[in-house]
């Protein structure tokens, strides 16, 4: 963490995010993680990279580290993605909700990210609900608290309509 910090190496420890060996991968993206919370004004310039790897990340344990990272980016407004960007964040994020694999923290994570991005379009704010309504009677504690609470704050804010 220090390293990357006083080195400046946050490009080195985006590259070894995506080892090909998954420990080394969750490894370099947890450290990555820690750096950025200790000095988040100095991975700004990484930030476009950084967006384009969380969308194409494979690894569940560098999907956790980067979900919580970009979650972060987006409550303090240090991105505001483009309407097209935001739609993939949006649909990885779903891809991954859905995906029986996805352990509960990517999950957890993705819901956060959404809530951040809401006001969503149209099927994307429907199909969030759907999912939530879901994660709401799952037998992971996690998953049912934090799908709950997104519940609620979501049904208090009004979706946009075309007309």
């Amino acid at each position: 963490m220090e390293l990357i910090r006083e080195n400046n190496l946050w490009e080195a420890a985006l590259d070894r995010a995506f080892d090909t060996n998954r420990q080394i991968g969750f490894r370099a993206a947890w450290a990555l993680e820690k750096a950025f919370f200790e000095e988040p004004e100095a991975f700004h310039p990484f930030l476009p990279r950084f967006l384009n790897d969380f969308l194409r990340t494979e690894n569940h344990s560098v999907q956790r580290s980067y979900g919580k990272m970009l979650a972060h980016i987006l409550k303090k407004g240090m991105l505001s993605p483009t309407p097209s960007e935001k739609e993939m964040v949006v649909t990885v994020c779903f891809d991954r909700l859905i995906d029986p694999k996805t352990p509960v923290a990517v999950q957890i994570w993705c819901m956060t990210i959404l809530e951040y991005l809401f006001p969503l379009e149209m099927w994307a704010d429907e199909a969030l609900r759907d999912i939530l309504r879901e994660r709401s009677i799952s037998d992971s504690a996690g998953l049912r608290n934090r799908s709950g609470k997104l519940l609620r704050k979501i049904g208090r804010k009004r979706v946009p309509t075309d007309g």
